[in-house]
């Protein structure tokens, strides 16, 4: 009792101290700059010196580091303006505090795509994030200095004293920092041209940064309409049979962990046993996240011209299709379609109302419910998407159910609390079950196999990092990823009457790929000749001649 009255005795003098400092607005904005960079960008200056090492680099490490805590000087002092301090820089300790803590232990960047990502996440994933780590993180380095932003005074000036010395002490560190980057000249050029991906783990500026473009983007761009492209199509005459095909769009599945690409492990048990099965070794993904995957590789553009801005205003190739008048249906047991079932029949199957197998988590397997309504409810061609949550992390062991816990033992706590195996577990046991929601479906297919020409096509959106090179999760600029998040599984099983030549498709399983190539698939499946047919000269499958 007694040690407790000392320890509040002593906490409440240390407060008391704190109270009686007196600011002035710059001197605080500078030492907040100071904590940002030296508390919250161990990242950066990490990185920075793997590219150029301290020993060689010791005068342009150190000026580099002065160079940031003045950009923070300059920026924090021109929205102060604008903006009330203390708000100001607790928003910013704030931040950083939290990007800090994802750029620390998983190698987050906070691009546009990132934020994209954030904006989109929903709770029942946020709170996966969350545990002890995180919240020591954000309490030490984010609210604790916040508060102690609201006991320290500061000198009172009117606004346009204020004003006054900030565009001073903007124009002095101006100047500082073209002193500073005109003695090392060489060495500057080649961290901002050849470089560039070290800036982007400068926090909080970066994710400021990249969360404007976002937001301009998304309510300051232009109005944009809706653009059809295909001016003309046509379909094949007298077919005996109608087309059926399902596409499964995986979740952060990574084709190296697929025993059916040579995986030591048996990933694949059920689907290693179906005849008629290609699974592609060499596909690479349009991007390393979903929000730029899945509607890229429904584009009709490329990986190198897609943008992502303009994606829900362009025609994808479901909406090709559907003009000819196939029957599209979206099932979503993940975040969303990301815009490209817009114009689509779509269903919700991350909710109870909906899914019949939620434990509580919705599953995979349930998207199968009622399925054989659509199908027969009315004769001609018939697409079906269903959106995995597949592999989707951090919290892995929840993506599956008990019974397929096969590899042990598996992290159930935060990465950063377990050891690489325990994680590379988890995750194979979500590949493990993403095996037995693709056989079931190929399975369910089979009823069909008499009245329809049926394919069946698996892609992953993209791949995850499981602590190769220090890096978790998925996201990093492309540029930049390694091939942990962009190699993807991509499996095509074909029914016995499908238009297929499996023999010949086989023969191209190891040629390279990417999703590019999922367009133009969907188009020679269902043979629609359209404007809009790129006719890769490496194609994915090769059509029977018998059709």
């Amino acid at each position: 009792m007694a040690d407790d009255f000392i320890f509040l005795r002593l906490n409440s003098r240390v407060l008391s101290k704190i109270k009686k400092l007196k600011l002035s607005q710059l001197n605080l904005i500078f030492y907040v700059s100071l904590f940002i960079v030296f508390f919250q960008n161990w990242p950066f200056v990490s990185k920075t010196l793997q590219v150029f090492p301290f020993v060689d680099n010791a005068y342009f490490i150190i000026s580099l580091i002065v160079v940031v805590v003045l950009l923070f000087n300059i920026t924090i002092n021109l929205l102060n303006l604008f903006i009330p301090l203390r708000p100001l820089l607790s928003l910013f300790l704030l931040i950083g505090a939290v990007t800090n803590y994802f750029a620390s232990n998983f190698g987050t960047i906070f691009n546009d795509v990132m934020i994209i990502n954030v904006m989109e996440t929903s709770l029942d994933e946020s709170l996966d994030i969350i545990n002890i780590n995180f919240t020591l993180n954000l309490l030490f380095l984010g609210l604790l200095p916040s508060l102690l932003l609201y006991r320290i005074a500061m000198v009172n000036n009117t606004y346009l004293q204020n004003a006054g010395r900030i565009l001073v002490a903007t124009l002095l560190s101006t100047l500082i920092i073209s002193g500073l980057i005109t003695l090392s000249t060489k060495e500057y050029a080649s961290f901002i041209r050849y470089h560039k991906e070290l800036r982007t783990y400068i926090t909080p500026l970066y994710p400021f940064y990249s969360s404007i473009r976002v937001i301009h983007n998304k309510f300051f761009s232009r109005n944009k309409q809706y653009k059809n492209l295909s001016a003309k199509f046509e379909l094949p005459k007298n077919e005996a049979m109608a087309e059926l095909i399902v596409v499964i769009v995986g979740e952060t599945a990574r084709a190296d962990h697929f025993s059916l690409n040579g995986y030591s492990r048996l990933t694949n048990p059920m689907l290693s046993k179906e005849s008629k099965l290609i699974s592609f070794t060499q596909v690479s993904s349009c991007g390393t996240s979903t929000s730029i995957s899945l509607p890229c590789m429904f584009s009709f553009r490329d990986k190198e011209h897609f943008k992502l801005k303009d994606a829900q205003y362009r025609e994808n190739v479901l909406d090709t299709i559907a003009k000819t008048g196939t029957k599209i249906l979206w099932r979503d047991n993940n975040s969303s379609s990301k815009h490209v079932a817009d114009r689509l029949v779509y269903e919700d199957f991350k909710t109870k109302d909906r899914n019949p197998i939620c434990d509580p988590e919705c599953r995979d397997i349930g998207m199968l419910k009622d399925l054989d309504l659509f199908i027969n409810k009315a004769p001609g061609n018939k697409l079906i998407v269903m959106h995995q949550m597949g592999s989707h992390g951090p919290a892995y062991h929840k993506r599956y159910p008990k019974a397929f816990e096969k590899f042990t033992p598996a992290c159930k706590k935060g990465l950063e609390d377990c050891a690489q195996n325990e994680i590379v577990n988890a995750y194979d046991n979500t590949i493990l079950y993403t095996d037995y929601f693709i056989a079931s479906t190929i399975n369910f297919l089979k009823k069909f196999d008499n009245n329809y020409e049926i394919t069946l096509i698996y892609v992953s959106d993209h791949g995850e990092s499981l602590g190769e090179k220090g890096l978790y999760l998925h996201g990093l600029p492309s540029s930049i990823a390694p091939k942990e998040q962009t190699h993807i599984p991509l499996i095509i099983w074909a029914g016995k009457n499908s238009d297929i030549d499996y023999p010949k498709t086989r023969l191209l399983k190891d040629q390279p790929h990417s999703h590019d190539i999922i367009a133009d698939t969907l188009l020679n499946l269902f043979e629609v000749n359209t404007d809009m047919y790129a006719n890769y000269e490496k194609p994915l499958i090769v059509r029977s001649d018998k059709h």
